[in-house]
């Protein structure tokens, strides 16, 4: 059972996790604490050098709060309209929770911004953990080659960084490559039709693998890769089923990232021609 208190606090820096005790839900069958939270608002501005905790283009919060060996999972999505806000979370008492939070903004679906991890929370009915939660951006490394000939296959190898610790072993399922001779950097262009089959996700990175086009003089092929979250991530209680999902594009556009890019270069040919004398 979930219930929630929403009063409004003032601003705030951080994401502060407070988790007190099991009276205040006298209903509940077992042992009961919960996890109060006070979200940061966003930022006011999109223009800046240092990241964003909340960047401005953020619409909503997510939080996953689960522990891998009950296999206890709950996920709340959070609007963030409100200049600031505290809600409370009832959370069966235990030890080792994680807590996670996303703040995204909702494109037709949500998209990921930056995000933050909290491990190893405790859950008690008679004790207060205080837990500060900072939200990063993901970056990502991406190897292969820097050029490719006009339909011939590529491989390159993103590995996902950062987020605040939201690595791929237990935040992301599949993942698509996306290519385009069209520079799509701009967040107001849709991504480009998937480039080769959805990949698994592995707790380091992913090979994708794409096929160049086909161009009569050297091209630039600019590349992202799409990550969708685990279903453990979906808000099932959202009214529009388009938003209960999540994905991550890396390098993330919606973030002022660059996009990755090779060059593909056809082959220069020509005939070779000895001149060894006049008659």
């Amino acid at each position: 059972m979930r219930r929630y208190l929403l009063p409004i606090l003032a601003l705030a820096s951080v994401i502060m996790l407070l988790t007190a005790c099991a009276d205040l839900w006298s209903d509940t069958e077992e042992p009961t604490g919960y996890a109060r939270i006070r979200i940061a608002p966003r930022e006011t501005t999109s223009q800046s050098v240092e990241p964003k905790e909340i960047p401005a283009i953020a619409d909503s919060l997510r939080f996953r709060i689960w522990q891998p060996t009950t296999q206890y999972n709950d996920v709340l999505t959070v609007n963030l309209q409100t200049p600031g806000l505290t809600l409370a979370i009832a959370i069966p008492a235990g030890d080792n929770y994680i807590i996670d939070v996303v703040s995204y903004q909702n494109i037709g679906y949500p998209v990921a911004l930056t995000g933050d991890r909290a491990t190893e929370i405790d859950i008690a009915a008679d004790e207060v953990t205080n837990v500060a939660l900072t939200l990063l951006p993901w970056d990502v490394t991406i190897t292969g080659p820097d050029e490719v000939a006009p339909e011939a296959e590529y491989t390159l190898f993103f590995a996902p960084e950062d987020g605040g610790g939201l690595l791929t072993d237990n935040t992301f399922d599949t993942v698509t490559l996306r290519a385009s001779q069209i520079d799509f950097s701009n967040p107001a262009v849709a991504l480009p039709a998937i480039a080769g089959q959805a990949i698994h996700s592995e707790p380091d990175g992913v090979n994708l693998t794409g096929e160049a086009p086909d161009v009569a003089v050297d091209t630039d092929l600019f590349i992202a890769a799409l990550f969708q979250f685990t279903q453990d991530w979906f808000d099932w209680t959202l009214p529009n089923p388009a938003e209960r999902s999540m994905f991550l594009e890396l390098p993330n556009r919606h973030m002022g990232e660059a996009l990755h890019q090779i060059v593909v270069r056809p082959s220069v040919g020509g005939v070779e021609i000895d001149v060894s004398g006049l008659k």
